[in-house]
């Protein structure tokens, strides 16, 4: 089950179908008024590491909003489904992202992309040391910035000396 990370919604391929599911307040009060226990309790037992199939079911259900951008006629049916498909284990580790996602809101979700994506940047190593066989186009980079900075520093001196 491989899915797309985006704000508050999981794009998940299964075979050729693309399923759609969403984190957000309407799936929260959809989730509290289908449920037989409130999304806290829930997410609180998830985060535990408690699985319990019939919330793992609710939450699924909750949250598809289409496979191939259809509107879905049984989401139990197809919830049930995916478990059969993928095992319990991994639609629990889906439902424990959309409630976490759908917990912490847009703005929180934002903020940690970006430090995700910072993090991605961290970890590109560009120090002197690096082997030019590691990453082959590090001299052109780093040349590329010497002449650019040269470049620069020759438009912007030039005119004191003409």
């Amino acid at each position: 089950m491989a899915s797309s990370r985006k704000l508050g919604l999981q794009e998940v391929l299964v075979g050729n179908d693309l399923y759609l599911f969403k984190a957000d307040f309407k799936f929260l009060q959809s989730l509290k008024e289908n449920s037989s226990y409130d999304p806290m309790e829930i997410y609180d037992s998830f985060s535990s590491g408690k699985c319990d199939l019939d919330s793992v079911i609710d939450i699924l259900s909750c949250s598809m909003v289409s496979i191939n951008k259809e509107p879905i006629n049984n989401p139990e049916k197809t919830a049930e489904n995916l478990i059969s498909m993928f095992g319990l284990q991994e639609c629990w580790f889906l439902c424990y992202k959309l409630l976490s996602d759908s917990m912490i809101g847009d703005i929180k979700k934002s903020e940690l992309l970006l430090d995700e994506k910072i993090q991605k940047l961290k970890k590109l190593n560009f120090s002197p040391s690096t082997s030019l066989r590691k990453q082959p186009f590090l001299w052109v980079y780093q040349a590329w910035i010497f002449g650019t900075c040269l470049w620069v520093s020759f438009k912007l001196i030039s005119p004191f000396f003409t």
